[in-house]
């Protein structure tokens, strides 16, 4: 589906995590690499596909939790891996399941965000992207991680600018997320494309916000009635077919 003004873009503003970055693929990687070595041993009949998918839910469940100002960063960061241990080892010790809770948090945060794991296409279509628009990221996460997943896996230098809820003290689908980042990208609302993977954070925030968006759905899951995006892409290679024609001079 074209936008209705042709070649009006200047800006594209992209979410990060499972938009571009793989998060499912990097998080599950670095998780089973903990959870051979220091969760399997001490408790061998422990299945690691069911634990990783118990992490994935109280990780989700305190995150939706954050979004909604029930909870804090750091207790986000605190409560996942010590929930998870005291459903997973029970028979351990509470101050022994505290330290290793504390450890593996660590561990996870300062190895995830260096794997370099990218959705299907994205770094070839960012790359031809970015020579025909001016690029942004604008994420949930936490800035020292989105930083750092933004350094290491190869998107640096294709990107002006990384805007962070964090930084701005609101979450997408805020208002002011989207504001600060075109404050910060120098960009026009009317100019911009917002592109990403979360209905309501993406795009319906930008809906709101009076900003054309593309709803990057590889799983081709169902859209919820009552809004209409701009575009919906299931692979990254459907994006310069898309934008070729309304590229700026």
């Amino acid at each position: 589906m074209a936008p209705e003004n042709p070649r009006r873009y200047t800006h594209l503003l992209f979410d990060l995590d499972h938009t571009l970055w793989d998060f499912e693929g990097n998080s599950r990687r670095v998780f089973r690499n903990l959870f051979e070595a220091h969760i399997a041993p001490l408790e061998a009949q422990l299945d690691p596909d069911r634990a990783l998918d118990r992490y994935e839910s109280i990780n989700a469940e305190l995150w939706n939790a954050l979004r909604r100002g029930e909870c804090t960063k750091a207790e986000v960061r605190t409560l996942r891996f010590e929930r998870l241990l005291k459903e997973a080892l029970p028979h351990v010790r509470q101050e022994q399941r505290r330290e290793l809770s504390s450890f593996l948090e660590v561990d996870f945060v300062q190895r995830t965000p260096r794997e370099t794991g990218l959705m299907p296409g994205a770094l070839k279509a960012i790359q031809w992207a970015s020579s025909h628009f001016s690029l942004h990221i604008i994420t949930n996460g936490f800035p020292e991680s989105q930083h750092t997943k933004v350094a290491c896996s190869g998107l640096a230098p294709y990107f002006e600018t990384v805007t962070t809820s964090e930084e701005v003290g609101a979450y997408k689908p805020a208002p002011e997320v989207f504001e600060a980042a075109l404050a910060k990208a120098g960009a026009e609302p009317e100019k911009t494309l917002v592109l990403g993977d979360g209905w309501e954070a993406d795009v319906l925030g930008a809906a709101a916000f009076g900003m054309d968006q593309v709803y990057y759905n590889p799983g081709k899951v169902n859209i919820p009635n009552g809004h209409v995006p701009t575009a919906v892409l299931h692979h990254w290679d459907e994006l310069a077919p898309f934008l070729a024609g309304i590229a700026p001079d």
